[in-house]
């Protein structure tokens, strides 16, 4: 009994210092889900997660709103003034101002040539992130002049480039680093297109702009690599002409008891040619593309011009003032 007398003389000692500390009406009662033992031993104070990270509340606002809205990057405040500046209502700003998940990842590198009437010649570049862990399509965005309401959507393109072969369409997607030249006028090829190292052959028969790297592989590398080391007379030849230069000029008189070498420069000195030898080799597709609109005049202004890229949902990538 004298035990029991005890225990409860100390239990009611630590609900009279509780009681007077506040109580069921102190904060900490509802701040955290552990509690510190009352003073003299510790302070009462609650530890510990607070009970927001546990438990929901009614009023818990889990976002920004009002005067904590998180700024937008500069390439929307951008677009912002120059909707405000139209008169467009907030509501409608903020329903075309929203941020894309590609919005750091895809991006506008330069308009060039934006004072050229030529279509052909007019062109935009866009690049994708080096620091992208894949591949991003990009058919179906679509590129708008804020001021003229202009605009284009990009389509699919070819991979592997036919000039006289109808190729199936694919969608465009830039791998890490890649690069786009979005080209107001007409492709030259008849489609949109991916490079690689055997392009540099149309470049000599036709005008592209931007022009298509001279990078195409040797022609005396590839008729050694077929086996004909010892030919000296027909590796000379080939060494004489110029890279990615496709051999439509008759061939000499000396090579024309040479039936190999004859052969060999009607077979593979040109693109196709190339293609067939190389095609299946690692790098043989380069990190760009080159995309049409098939337009017969300007898209863009020549000065004070404001480009927005938006994704296939109608969000903003970047936006560029050329």
């Amino acid at each position: 009994m004298e035990v029991l007398r005890w225990a409860l003389v100390g239990l009611g000692i630590i609900f009279a210092v509780w009681y007077f500390g506040g109580g069921q009406g102190r904060s900490s009662s509802f701040s955290g889900p552990f509690l510190n033992p009352p003073a003299p031993i510790s302070t009462g104070d609650a530890y510990g997660p607070s009970g927001s990270d546990f438990f929901y509340s009614g009023n818990t606002n889990t976002g920004n709103t009002g005067s904590q809205t998180q700024e937008k990057p500069p390439y929307i405040q951008e677009v912002i003034k120059i909707l405000r500046e139209k008169g467009e209502t907030e509501e409608t700003i903020n329903g075309a101002t929203k941020t894309s998940i590609f919005g750091d990842r895809v991006s506008f590198e330069n308009a060039y040539n934006t004072r050229e009437t030529d279509p052909q010649k007019e062109y935009i570049l866009i690049r994708a992130s080096y620091q992208n862990a894949e591949p991003i399509i990009i058919t179906g965005w679509q590129i708008k002049s804020l001021l003229t309401g202009n605009s284009v959507v990009i389509g699919s393109g070819t991979y592997l480039p036919d000039q006289y072969t109808i190729t199936t369409a694919q969608a465009i997607a830039l791998s890490p680093g890649g690069a786009a030249a979005l080209v107001t006028g007409r492709s030259p090829l008849g489609a949109s297109f991916r490079s690689n190292i055997c392009t540099g052959y149309y470049e000599y028969l036709q005008d592209f702009v931007p022009p298509l790297p001279i990078e195409c592989p040797l022609p005396e590398d590839d008729f050694q690599y077929a086996g004909t080391t010892s030919d000296g007379q027909c590796l000379d030849y080939l060494e004489s002409l110029n890279q990615c230069q496709p051999h439509l000029q008759a061939i000499p008189l000396s090579l024309t008891n040479n039936a190999r070498c004859q052969e060999f420069i009607s077979q593979y000195v040109n693109y196709s040619g190339c293609v067939s030898l190389h095609k299946n080799e690692p790098g043989f597709y380069k990190n760009g593309w080159r995309i049409y609109f098939s337009r017969g005049q300007e898209l863009w202004r020549d000065k004070r011009e404001v480009l927005v890229l938006y994704d296939r949902e109608g969000r903003i990538v970047d936006s560029i003032t050329p």
